[in-house]
């Protein structure tokens, strides 16, 4: 309900403050900025997270919308480039529907009230009484409401989009955690096989060395079947016998 309530401030706040948000290095960017700092202000410290990524967030992760927005945010800002461009698409594209909209809004109405439809011919008619004076403005104020009634479905359509977005961003960010840990998997994994522990291992059969990984081998064995502390120390403890054993032979 905060969401959808607070929506059209947030569109109207950030399509006013866009360019100040954007071209801060320019010197447009940086006039816009200071003759509009209080609203960009208001916009990056309250609006900007109240996103329908938020209410994403929500649903997917099943958080408090206060610790969703703050997520979701930290996400988009992770992806700035490609949620940029994604959803500079979709403003481009409710831009257009609703330039489309507000035209047969504004062509209906003139037709209308211009008396060119069959029988209400009298509207256009200057010496009728059903005469409609001021086409044009009548028209403007038709495109205005068919835009007004066509904004909620303009943003079901943004919500939809921007959920299929948001999980595709969400899916890039948990494959690359996924694949860093890969990375350091492999890094200790090398060390691993590079410390003397390995060596000892994989070393030639000895007496010793076959009693100490008989030994090892019961105790791994006995851990798999018992979740008892005091096995676990024993192994470790024998392990680290073993090896210290080994390289004092």
């Amino acid at each position: 309900v905060s969401i959808g309530f607070l929506r059209p401030f947030r569109f109207l706040l950030g399509t006013l403050t866009a360019a100040a948000r954007m071209a801060k290095q320019t010197t447009f960017g940086n006039a816009t900025d200071y003759c509009c700092q209080c609203f960009v202000d208001i916009y990056e410290q309250h609006f900007e997270k109240f996103s329908s990524h938020a209410y994403i967030e929500v649903a997917v992760s099943a958080l408090p919308l206060r610790d969703a927005r703050k997520l979701a945010s930290k996400n988009s800002k992770r992806q700035v480039a490609e949620m940029g461009s994604l959803n500079g698409t979709t403003f481009i594209f409710q831009l257009i529907c609703g330039a489309l909209v507000w035209w047969a809004g504004y062509f209906i109405v003139y037709l209308t009230v211009g008396g060119f439809f069959p029988g209400l011919e009298g509207y256009g008619d200057p010496l009728s009484g059903y005469y409609v004076g001021h086409p044009g403005v009548w028209s403007n104020v038709g495109g205005i409401v068919s835009v007004v009634v066509a904004f909620p479905y303009m943003m079901v359509f943004d919500a939809a989009s921007n959920t299929i977005l948001y999980c595709v961003l969400v899916d890039v960010l948990q494959q690359q955690e996924r694949s860093g840990f890969r990375f350091w998997s492999n890094k200790w994994w090398g060390w691993w096989k590079s410390n003397s522990v390995w060596k000892w291992w994989n070393a030639e059969e000895t007496p010793r060395n076959s009693n100490v990984k008989r030994n090892l081998r019961s105790q791994c064995s006995g851990i798999s079947s018992s979740s008892s502390s005091s096995s676990l120390w024993s192994m470790v403890t024998a392990f680290s016998r073993g090896s210290s054993s080994s390289s004092n032979s």
